[in-house]
């Protein structure tokens, strides 16, 4: 036999309305991510939010809302609870298995809708001078949705303004999460 129980609570925004909205302040974790050799780390699995939950509160505790973790090799990972994308001259990049990332529905979506808006997207390692360089930053996750990032340990992305290409990407993923979006209602799951 098989017993269900569902709770329903109101969560909010993940890492708040105001970082949702203006954005997040994050630092570099001094924790790096489980390799990908150690772990199945694509596998969304509870025990590997350990080192997710030991860098976010690294983070809290010296006044960032959310760290980023570097992974085994020294490439950008994702936040600790989330996938990172960046933007330079209007080209959007982010990261890969390889990184010890879990694969995002969002993350997926985003590149889905890239794609769909002729905006170039390439998968691969990311280096810290590169997001640190980029000209936008934002996380995609079910519960951070597309969250900007307006600087990285005190260095302000984009003059700590959120861009024009994630507050684009942003306003299309809330019109089919919100079923504002005609094209992309066969996405969504009506409950009657």
């Amino acid at each position: 036999p098989v017993n269900v129980a569902i709770a329903a609570f109101y969560w909010g925004a993940y890492l708040g309305e105001k970082g949702l909205n203006d954005g997040v302040d994050i630092c570099i974790s001094p924790w790096k991510k489980v390799s990908c050799k150690a772990l199945p780390t694509t596998a969304k699995a509870s025990g590997q939010y350990m080192n997710s939950m030991l860098s976010v509160n690294h983070a809290k505790s010296n006044g960032y809302d959310e760290a980023l973790l570097l992974d085994s090799r020294g490439f950008i990972a994702e936040g600790s609870g989330q996938n990172i994308f960046i933007i330079k001259s209007g080209v959007v990049y982010t990261n890969d298995e390889n990184s010890s990332i879990l694969l995002g529905i969002t993350r997926e979506t985003v590149i889905d809708l890239c794609k769909q808006n002729n905006i170039n997207v390439v998968i691969k390692d990311l280096t810290l001078d590169e997001v640190l360089d980029a000209d936008e930053v934002f996380f995609t996750g079910t519960a951070s949705e597309i969250t900007p990032v307006i600087s990285i340990d005190d260095k302000k992305i984009n003059n700590g303004s959120i861009g024009e290409v994630t507050s684009s990407l942003k306003q299309i993923y809330m019109d089919i999460v919100l079923a504002k979006s005609e094209s992309h209602l066969n996405w969504l799951s009506f409950i009657k």
